[in-house]
Parts: structure tokens; C-alpha cells; sequence
């Protein structure tokens, strides 16, 4: 999914087996939203919004 790779890649792999940040699997769709929304840790909040949001979120909850 092209909004997964062009903003969360980088940090959380291309597998979602994590790299500079954790990995992703094991995530609800809602845990994953929550998180592109608050930024945590050293996750900067809102690199996605509204609807691509959802979408990033479905599409991690899915492949996790």
C-alpha cells in the first residue's frame, strides 16, 4: 500500500516486523488508528489524516 510505504515504512519495516520503530503485528485497526492519530512515543501524531488514516490503520490491522 502506497500510503503505508511512502509514511510508515521507514521506521516500521516493509513486513511490518519493525525497524527503527516497533513492529506492527498483533494490532487492532483501532489501536493503529489511535496511534496515527496521538503519536506515540517518538512517533510524530497526525502523519496521515482522516480517511488515509483509516485506510493506513485497516490496511496494518489486516497484514498484522
Amino acid at each position: 500500500m502506497a500510503l503505508y510505504e511512502e509514511n510508515c515504512m521507514s521506521c516500521h519495516g516493509g513486513d511490518l516486523e519493525g525497524a527503527s520503530a516497533p513492529a506492527l503485528e498483533g494490532y487492532s485497526e483501532e489501536e493503529v488508528y489511535d496511534a496515527i492519530e496521538q503519536g506515540p512515543g517518538s512517533m510524530p501524531a497526525g502523519l496521515v489524516s482522516g480517511e488515509d488514516a483509516e485506510a493506513v490503520a485497516k490496511y496494518v490491522a489486516q497484514e498484522g
